[in-house]
């Protein structure tokens, strides 16, 4: 469920790859796809999205959940809690983008400085660039991470989508946002 619902969120990135190729066209043209995408729905049903997102709990990412890949090829605790945070972060993010009252703005900030505090953004799945029995918890802790899996440059997106949105605001109401977010991208 959560897997479907980042894809429908996720493919306003990439549904139009010549467009996000060219570099003269504007990033507000790039992402209109995917803002077509929640403005087809009801000013009702849109709400509802938005706010079920506003009262849901930030799901805890473990290393236990992380490590159940390895032990026993569970991939899905672990990846759900991803999926949801990002899910989440976009529906803030875009809520927010088209009511703009500021009601979204907190959580939307808490998700998204939870995604920047993520060790990484590699799933359990593809965590296997090196070999051996420590493989189950990736290697996150340097200052730039050596490989990039599809998750991870899709979270890029997901981040950035958020950033693009909402770079003014964050600005007014902590620089740290943005610099996090710029430090974070660059890193993961």
């Amino acid at each position: 469920k959560f897997r479907q619902q980042l894809a429908t969120s996720i493919q306003m990135i990439f549904q139009d790859p010549i467009a996000s190729l060219n570099e003269r066209a504007k990033v507000d043209y790039i992402v209109s796809e995917g803002l077509s995408n929640i403005t087809r729905l009801s000013k009702a049903e849109r709400t509802a999205r938005v706010e079920k997102a506003l009262t849901q709990q930030i799901p805890l990412l473990q290393a236990s959940d992380y490590m159940l890949f390895c032990k026993t090829g569970n991939r899905s605790v672990y990846e759900d809690k991803c999926y949801a945070r990002r899910v989440m972060l976009l529906d803030l993010a875009l809520g927010e983008y088209l009511e703009k009252r500021g009601r979204f703005t907190e959580k939307m900030i808490d998700v998204l400085w939870a995604i920047l505090e993520e060790s990484t953004w590699t799933i359990p799945a593809h965590n296997r660039y090196r070999p051996g029995p420590h493989a189950n918890l990736p290697y996150a802790f340097g200052r730039n991470v050596d490989y990039i899996d599809l998750f991870s440059a899709a979270t890029g997106a997901v981040v950035a989508v958020a950033y693009h949105l909402h770079q003014d605001l964050f600005d007014r109401i902590s620089p740290e946002i943005n610099n996090r977010f710029r430090f974070e991208l660059d890193r993961q």
